[in-house]
């Protein structure tokens, strides 16, 4: 019924929590309880629920389930995109999280700088900073970029407290687990990771041997292409 009312933007209520959604994009179907439902009970898998780390918020759909649904005290969400990172703040007030969720606008990468981020208007979880090239995208703008560590050491965020990552960053994940590598070295023995990886992406290979080398090992996966992984040594 709300994808026939144009020009409109409501708020909905489930069981996750309040989202604020635009029926001309995909914010309502990143908004609905059933959104990933074969990955989202991961969140429970660890029983220290601290520090979430959401690396590609979009709209904050799993940080606000991990804090309403599985009690985490705290979740960082990283979201370059400006657009999409306004709502990622608002529903993050109409949750009234503002001192549990932290909402970052910028990316994770291997250094600190700008990147080109490609946007998809519809389909805001396409948008990628890995590249354009074979993909039918909407616009191009240049984001800010971090890399992790650099920011753990400025805000003084300690990796022992990170519980679990999210990260799905579509085809950026390996330049994003660069920018993470001493972090992944400092977490805890059983610190969760959810990653997507896909098949084709050029980096796959790379990408597994990365977390492979920095004690990750895999345990769960989907047929999206979703992965969880453990940190075991």
């Amino acid at each position: 019924n709300l994808a026939g009312i144009s020009g409109r933007e409501f708020t909905i209520k489930n069981r996750v929590g309040y989202f604020a959604v635009n029926p001309g994009n995909d914010s309502f179907t990143k908004s609905l309880s059933n959104f990933e439902s074969t990955s989202q009970n991961w969140l429970a898998v660890t029983k220290n629920k601290d520090i979430l780390l959401d690396i590609g918020a979009n709209i904050g759909f799993y940080s606000i389930l991990a804090i309403n649904c599985y009690g985490y005290r705290q979740a960082y969400a990283f979201e370059p995109n400006p657009e999409t990172f306004s709502r990622l703040q608002k529903n993050f007030s109409l949750n009234k999280l503002e001192a549990k969720a932290r909402a970052l606008n910028f990316g994770l990468g291997k250094e600190n700088g700008e990147a080109t981020l490609a946007v998809k208007k519809v389909h805001t979880g396409a948008s990628s900073m890995a590249g354009s090239a074979g993909r039918n995208f909407d616009a191009s703008i240049a984001v800010k970029v971090r890399t992790f560590d650099s920011f753990a050491t400025e805000t003084k965020l300690d990796a022992k407290r990170i519980s679990f990552i999210k990260l799905d960053v579509e085809g950026y994940e390996y330049e994003t687990l660069l920018g993470l590598r001493q972090t992944l070295n400092e977490m805890c023995v059983g610190t969760y990771m959810m990653i997507e990886i896909h098949p084709s992406s050029p980096k796959a290979k790379e990408t597994r041997d990365l977390l492979n080398g920095a004690g990750m090992r895999q345990i769960k996966s989907t047929p999206t292409h979703n992965f969880l992984y453990r940190k075991a040594v």
